[in-house]
């Protein structure tokens, strides 16, 4: 039963070792989606990246088309007004043309009044000169009302041109200055755009050197773990195979001091089977609570051999005639290799799992068992030769323990191991996606401003239209 708990014991080891290869193709496949994850954010960063010049590029020509419109407005608005001083200026000639030509006409008519009247005689000459006096200063009047007027009207119209050149002055200027502190908030975006793409392509070098390092690393960790396994591996088929070669070398001799035909009296059994109920009380007890042991080296090794014979011993059985043939012996023998054969192969094909050591319960002694025993401790076979062989086999049985616990901690040790990267693995990726999101933030404000641009380029088109 020790040798089955040591196998037991083993399949467990190498349960644990096929669950770790397990954990590691899983760690592999996780790291292979991770980078595939990487490679479609690099992808979308090189994407926002030429979204991004392409607006850049656009905004430069906007600014170059803004620039050009605004002078074409300053020159249409210089014609304008140069056109509105040449109306006001002609229409103050056409109005003095005018004054020029009645006045003339009047003159005229008091010539030809004059004319008529000069062959009137002395008495009408005083009347005459005194109407002309009069006419004089008529005249002197209309002219004085004349040069008043006609100052008054020039006057008035420049006044006017002022007042116009003075309010077209000052829409110039406050054009001006709505299109200086436009042309102001453009450079500023422009400059916060700058900032933000020298941001995000530091960010992006770093992002790329770490993960560059984070693949480097996780390469060597994997490589590491994977040769840790290899070696555990074969030290544990090297150990594997020992304990299979001595366990092969104790059943067969075994087998050749169990061979040997019993005869066993059943009518009358020997003395010493009198005590058959003690030893097998005994059996039941655990280790190192039993009764104490007896001074007498026989009775010490009768009852070694009777706890040690019975998980082989208990597949064999009586004749009718009470003999044990070597046959049987051997039937027993080979059953128990082809058990251990069995439980070998389940042992490799199986999957690691933690199973604890389940206590051993040995089925009280018959007749048959306590002839054999007895026929075991009557044996020329050197009994500490035996107790050799079974300490060096639970030596081995406490060394491949300590080799399944190793494993275990191992075990332990690459988990965590493994929790600690993909924790780490998932914090490097939401500090990516925060940073995706801030870029897309980005590209949004771009958007906008972008709209902006157009919404501006279809004003300065309405109003060259």
């Amino acid at each position: 039963m020790e040798v089955d708990g040591d196998h037991d014991v083993i399949a467990a080891a190498k349960q644990k070792l096929n669950l770790l290869g397990c954990l590691t193709k899983a760690i592999e496949a996780e790291w292979q989606r991770k980078e595939a994850l990487l490679q479609q954010l690099q992808i979308q960063l090189n994407e926002e990246q030429r979204e991004k010049e392409s607006v850049w590029h656009r905004t430069r020509n906007i600014g170059a088309d803004t620039v050009a419109t605004l002078n074409e407005l300053r020159a249409i608005e210089e014609l304008d007004m140069l056109d509105s001083m040449l109306v006001e200026k002609n229409t103050q000639l056409r109005l003095q043309q005018q004054r020029h030509d009645m006045l003339l006409q009047q003159l005229a008519n008091m010539e030809a009044v004059l004319d008529g009247v000069g062959s009137n005689e002395d008495f009408d000459l005083k009347k005459w000169a005194s109407f002309c006096e009069r006419m004089h200063r008529y005249i002197d009047a209309t002219d004085r009302y004349c040069t008043r007027h006609t100052c008054h009207v020039v006057i008035h119209p420049v006044s006017v041109i002022h007042q116009s050149i003075r309010k077209m002055s000052r829409t110039a200027r406050e054009r001006d200055e709505r299109l200086v502190i436009q042309l102001e908030c453009l450079e500023k975006q422009i400059q916060h755009a700058k900032s933000l793409d020298s941001t995000l392509q530091s960010n992006e070098a770093k992002y790329r050197c770490k993960w560059e390092e984070l693949r480097r690393g996780n390469r060597d960790r994997m490589r590491k773990i994977k040769n840790a396994g290899e070696v555990e591996t074969m030290k544990l088929r090297e150990s594997l195979q020992e304990v299979k070669k001595e366990h092969s070398h104790l059943l067969c001799r075994l087998k050749e001091e169990v061979v040997a035909p019993v005869e066993v009296d059943l009518l009358s059994p020997p003395p010493v089977l009198e005590n058959a109920h003690e030893i097998s009380a005994s059996l039941h007890e655990p280790r190192g609570e039993g009764p104490e042991k007896s001074t007498d080296g026989n009775s010490e090794f009768i009852d070694n051999t009777l706890l040690r014979s019975v998980p082989i011993l208990r597949r064999s059985h009586l004749t009718s005639r009470g003999w044990l043939t070597s046959a049987s012996a051997a039937t027993a023998t080979s059953d128990r290799e082809n058990d251990d054969d069995d439980t070998n192969d389940t042992v490799n094909d199986g999957v690691a799992v933690r199973v604890p050591d389940a206590p051993v319960h040995v089925a009280p002694f018959s007749q048959s068992a306590m002839g054999l025993s007895l026929h075991r401790a009557a044996s020329p076979a050197p009994p500490g030769e035996m107790n050799s062989e079974v300490e060096e086999l639970r030596c081995q049985v406490i060394a491949a323990e300590r080799d399944v616990d190793r494993l275990q901690q191992r075990y332990e040790t690459l988990r965590e191991e493994a929790e600690r990267t993909l924790l780490e693995c998932v914090k490097k990726e939401k500090a990516l996606e925060e940073k995706l999101c801030k870029s897309r933030e980005a590209v949004s404000v771009l958007e906008k401003e972008k709209s902006g641009w157009q919404a501006l380029h279809e004003q300065m088109s309405l109003l060259l239209s």
